[in-house]
């Protein structure tokens, strides 16, 4: 699977989706952004002048650092969940 692949070369392991027990309102399971996505985004969108990316909802991290390696810019992520950032 080419998600695994892109991400033993990153180093992270965010491959899969994560539902949570709680009934919870406010429910956002966890998946990661496809990498085939993530790579339209650095081709379509053109990140100038930019300083840095927050990630609001970062989960596990792939955006974060697909978009550091790939545009070597500071990026931030913010994830409100313990295990999930664990």
């Amino acid at each position: 699977m080419e998600e695994r692949k892109i991400d033993k070369k990153l180093g992270i392991r965010t491959v899969g989706i994560r539902e949570w027990n709680d009934n919870n309102v406010q429910y956002n399971r966890y998946e990661p952004t496809p990498y085939k996505a993530l790579a339209k985004l650095c081709k379509r969108y053109k990140f100038k002048d930019i300083n840095r990316i927050v990630d609001f909802g970062s989960g596990r991290g792939r955006v974060a650092f697909y978009l550091h390696n790939r545009l070597q810019i500071p990026v931030v992520g913010i994830e409100a969940n313990d295990k999930t950032f664990e």
